[in-house]
């Protein structure tokens, strides 16, 4: 089956809006899709809506349509939910790892 996101986006807080880094190439597409699909959070666990967001991810879909997801050590958006991380930092490492700022 055949990704559902054609483009991404990723930026990170304390980094102008004008270095986002845009992803067209597949391989970091499907890593963008893999980091969201493989988010692990604790549905029981009220999630902190405090903070400032560390990353964000904007998924261009093929269909024309836009999906974020943001997060912080402690927190991620999706859908207009906030979820708690069950492992700390670990989306946002996971971002700044497959998506280098420089």
């Amino acid at each position: 089956a055949g990704l559902n996101c054609y483009q991404g986006k990723c930026t990170f807080a304390g980094v102008a809006e004008a270095l986002g880094l845009e992803y067209t190439d597949p391989e970091k597409i499907k890593s963008a899709c893999g980091l969201l699909s493989s988010l692990n959070y604790d549905p029981f666990a009220d999630a902190s809506e405090d903070g400032e967001i560390a990353v964000t991810i904007t998924y261009n879909m093929k269909d024309g349509s836009r999906k974020v997801a943001a997060a912080n050590d402690g927190t991620c958006w999706w859908r207009g939910k906030a979820l708690a991380i069950k492992q700390e930092g670990e989306f946002v490492s996971i971002a700044k790892g497959l998506f280098p700022q420089d």
